[in-house]
């Protein structure tokens, strides 16, 4: 039987509520998020656990720790004020000191604490790489291929300096407020509004703390 000439076909969906869908991190699927990011944290762990047995480094290592003693007393409200308020070696970054600060309180400074100092960076880079998975995820739509652009992150050859060498705890500090400003500006581009603007503004802050490279990032935004 033929199909009337008076029936209407089906209308598709307008091109922002596609869009949309595909935006939407939940709509490909969550659970592969999901696994992905956990896959992430487990091939970083795997591929730099390494690092656990690594001494500090006889560069930057004895001037940025060891011989500083705002940094050896640990986590201190006077250590603190120091690091917003002082330069040392020529650099200003006083969230990273303070996590430096963190580092020694709960692990010390001994020569046997390198490897804690060390795992400190591995674990903020195993974050990094699950926030760029999720942010190009949720800019292309594409989980299987942000995936894989994570993945290489995660294990570039480069990356590793930053995780053997305590003092390029800045690096990937740094690094955790590019990934939030990224996440975040995402969320403003679907949805402007002050708050999330403010949000990013706040990521951005963060990550010149640790490091002031990330001067460029609204370039990159």
């Amino acid at each position: 039987m033929s199909r009337s000439r008076g029936a209407k076909r089906p209308t598709p969906a307008p091109a922002s509520s596609r869009v949309a869908a595909a935006w939407d991190l939940a709509t490909p699927s969550r659970t592969l998020a999901v696994g992905v990011s956990i896959g992430l944290v487990a091939l970083v762990a795997a591929i730099d656990q390494g690092v656990a047995r690594h001494p500090f480094v006889a560069l930057d290592d004895d001037v940025y720790l060891l011989g500083n003693p705002h940094v050896a007393r640990g986590l201190t409200w006077e250590g603190v004020r120091w690091a917003f308020t002082h330069a040392w070696a020529a650099n200003w970054h006083p969230l990273t000191w303070v996590v430096h600060m963190l580092d020694v309180q709960w692990f010390g400074l001994s020569p046997a604490s390198a490897g804690a100092h060390h795992l400190v960076s591995v674990a903020f880079h195993a974050a990094n790489a699950v926030m760029l998975f999720l942010a190009l995820a949720r800019l292309t739509g594409r989980q299987s291929l942000s995936a894989w652009v994570a993945a290489w992150f995660a294990v570039h050859p480069l990356r590793i300096e930053s995780l053997a060498w305590a003092s390029e705890l800045k690096d990937v500090l740094s690094g955790c407020g590019f990934m939030l400003a990224l996440l975040a500006y995402e969320r403003y581009v679907r949805r402007p509004s002050a708050a999330r603007m403010l949000v990013v503004l706040a990521a951005q802050i963060a990550g010149l703390l640790s490091k002031p490279m990330l001067v460029t990032l609204p370039l990159v935004l």
